[in-house]
């Protein structure tokens, strides 16, 4: 009479066990690069969003400079196209600290004769340095002769 042999192949062999393991582990690996590259990209918007901020105070501060007939702030004499460094801001993001550093430009562009300078543009660029690379915006305005 032949016996009939049942087997149990429900199990997991170390093989498998291996394979899986090796499996998820890329994987996870994977997804952390994912997540460390998406935390940079955070961290360099910011920086610029900072950068903006940062521009667009001292764009305010130039233009409440005083620009008349009789006078004409420091701040506002034409640089003859060359930049002129400005103090820079140091700000804290994330627990590191960045120096944003303006500089600016300041052309005469409608000049009479008879009354001087009546146009002024302000070309402002803030620059900053995360992880050994550079990176800048730039803003420019008009401004009038105050009366």
């Amino acid at each position: 009479m032949a016996q009939t042999v049942i087997r149990d192949n429900r199990g997991i062999t170390l093989i498998e066990i291996l394979i899986s393991f090796v499996l998820v582990t890329v994987t996870s690996l994977a997804l952390i690069q994912s997540a460390l590259v998406a935390m940079n990209t955070n961290v360099v918007n910011e920086l610029r969003n900072e950068a903006v901020k940062v521009a667009e105070q001292r764009m305010n501060d130039l233009r409440s400079e005083s620009f008349t007939a009789s006078f004409t702030s420091p701040d506002l004499v034409q640089t003859g196209g060359q930049l002129k460094k400005d103090p820079a801001v140091t700000r804290n993001i994330r627990a590191t600290s960045c120096d944003f550093t303006p500089w600016r430009t300041v052309t005469d562009i409608d000049v009479d004769p008879v009354t001087g300078v009546n146009l002024k543009q302000i070309y402002l660029t803030i620059r900053w340095t995360y992880r050994n690379i550079n990176y800048q915006h730039s803003v420019s305005t008009v401004l009038r002769r105050q009366s």
